[in-house]
């Protein structure tokens, strides 16, 4: 399979249960070891698919006038994970902060202090629509799966719901991404400092909002 078609999978798994952002919807992701494709900065994006290049139009899912809502499940590990350097992964955190205020997006961490949880077999989305029959999402790096039947769907389900039970809420994701952003990479002292400072801000005031 060449690289945009497996770019494309999302967008077209979520058109097949007509879901393309403008009908009322929901996703649910569970990405595992690494920042969901869809909430990835571009940098961060760059550097676990330099291959893809339709990461940005799957972005686009995460419009401001998008009427789905969107719920990912992002394990601690994924977010301390070095991908590309200081630089890339404080812009990451940020960009995720402002994703996670959105209305529409909600994202929650597993901690790596739940220990082993329901989601380590694999990573997978389930997208609902309120026309369609609800399907399973797997992506892999040569292709991609539709899961349809009762039983797969209602079995990732139930992965899904054990992880909700899991994950921090919304307010304490936000809370532990932003402190990470401060701790981890917001006193670096090289020539990025100033826009590293700007960055810094949002995450102080994420922690001022809390």
């Amino acid at each position: 399979m060449r690289s945009r078609e497996l770019g494309e999978g999302l967008r077209a798994a979520m058109e097949r249960v007509g879901l393309n952002g403008k009908q009322a919807g929901r996703l649910l992701g569970w990405p595992q070891s690494r920042v969901s494709r869809l909430l990835s900065g571009k940098r961060y994006g760059n550097e676990i698919e330099s291959r893809v290049r339709a990461r940005l139009a799957r972005q686009a899912l995460l419009s401001r006038s998008s009427r789905c809502h969107f719920v990912f499940f992002i394990h601690e590990f994924a977010l301390r994970l070095p991908v590309g350097g200081a630089e890339v992964m404080s812009e990451q955190l940020h960009h995720l902060l402002r994703l996670s205020v959105r209305p529409y997006v909600t994202v929650r961490v597993i901690p790596a202090a739940a220990g082993a949880h329901a989601g380590v077999a694999g990573a997978f989305m389930l997208i609902e629509s309120a026309e369609f029959a609800p399907v399973v999402y797997l992506d892999s790096e040569t292709s991609s799966l539709f899961l349809e039947t009762r039983e797969e769907v209602a079995a990732h389900r139930l992965v899904l719901k054990t992880l909700a039970s899991t994950a921090l809420d919304e307010r304490e994701s936000r809370e532990l991404i932003a402190e990470w952003a401060i701790d981890l990479y917001g006193r670096r002292e090289d020539h990025h400092a100033h826009a590293g400072a700007g960055r810094d801000c949002l995450a102080h005031e994420q922690l001022q909002h809390q």
